[in-house]
């Protein structure tokens, strides 16, 4: 006589199949497999991971003449203080601009480098390329139009602008008369005397 009480062997597995889901025990209601009852992680959560911070930089050249002159001084002084400088002469420059940003996980990028040279090319090249730095260029009015005081004035123009790239920021700009001369403006709070 059979027992209809007894597992035989071609419901075993799948018996088996719900003790290890939980679906129940053979013997008790509600029961919960090993596997399961694990306490809950007392730590909280981890935060989200912040994406990695790259410094990006595009390097452009451009041709502009200008001249060294001080307004406050006579011909004489300014000859003194800027040499064949104080002369209408040109230059040969190169602007380097390094922006910072997230990498964003759906590009890879920072920012895309053809907006990066976009930018630079209408807010600097446009207006400075073979043009007269000290008569022709807007954001140099009322300027000397020394390296440094380009920088700052390129800076005032381009910040926002590469602000309104998402996440990025300028770091620095750098300016080179010569192969041999550089300036780089880091900002209004960039660089701090030591």
């Amino acid at each position: 006589v059979l027992r209809p009480n007894l597992p035989c062997t071609l419901d075993f597995g799948r018996r088996m199949s719900e003790i290890r889901s939980g679906l129940g025990h053979p013997d008790r209601a509600g029961y919960v497999p090993a596997h399961a009852m694990t306490p809950p992680d007392p730590r909280p959560p981890a935060p989200p991971r912040a994406l990695p911070r790259v410094r990006v930089s595009c390097r452009e050249e451009f041709s502009a003449a200008h001249q060294l002159v001080a307004p406050g001084l006579d011909e004489r002084q300014n000859r003194a203080l800027y040499g064949p400088c104080a002369d209408l002469h040109g230059h040969n420059y190169t602007i380097e601009l390094t922006v910072e940003g997230p990498v964003e996980p759906g590009t890879g990028m920072v920012v895309n480098f053809v907006s990066l040279f976009g930018l630079l090319r209408e807010a600097v090249l446009g207006p400075c390329d073979h043009k007269n730095l000290n008569t022709d260029v807007p954001c140099l009015h009322g300027r000397i139009t020394t390296a440094e005081n380009m920088v700052v004035a390129f800076w005032e123009l381009l910040a926002p602008q590469v602000a309104a790239q998402p996440g990025c920021q300028l770091v620095r700009i750098g300016l080179s008369e010569t192969s041999r001369t550089r300036v780089e403006y880091a900002g209004p709070s960039g660089y701090t005397s030591a």
